[in-house]
């Protein structure tokens, strides 16, 4: 699998699949649990997956937004589904730059930044369409 700098020792996690406990926020409507799933736990540093279902699986981008509770973007991460594009993330969110690749597919893989404290967190998609979120749960 591609890495960069910010991803060297990816380890790879367990595979049970399941959906991450609701974080109280209003500030983003949750993704239905039939609409994207993540492999638990996801760990600061390693890789974690992504399942996507229903209007999600086809024509989307491969990037998600790491969103603080409140809503507020703290990441962008690049998934591996593009292969002229390594996987990472970019924590400035200022310069973050998502290229309209239109991905489709049901699994794909991320990086959660290790520079991003353990914690509640929301994953969002970064497309053109709807944006959904599933609230996630972060371990050290």
């Amino acid at each position: 699998m591609p890495t960069d700098s910010s991803t060297d020792g990816v380890s790879q996690p367990s595979e049970a699949v399941q959906t991450s406990p609701p974080i109280s926020s209003t500030a983003v409507p949750p993704a239905s649990p039939a609409l994207m799933t993540v492999t638990e736990p996801i760990i600061a540093g390693q890789e974690f997956k992504v399942s996507f279902a229903g209007r999600l699986r086809d024509g989307r981008g491969g990037y998600l937004w790491v969103k603080d509770p409140a809503g507020t973007e703290v990441a962008l991460l690049r998934g591996d589904g593009n292969p002229e594009i390594p996987v990472g993330y970019e924590l400035d969110v200022t310069v973050a730059t998502i290229l309209d690749d239109g991905l489709s597919g049901e699994t794909f893989g991320f990086v959660f930044p290790s520079e991003l404290p353990p914690g509640d967190y929301l994953l969002c998609t970064a497309n053109s369409g709807t944006e959904e979120c599933l609230a996630i749960r972060v371990e050290a």
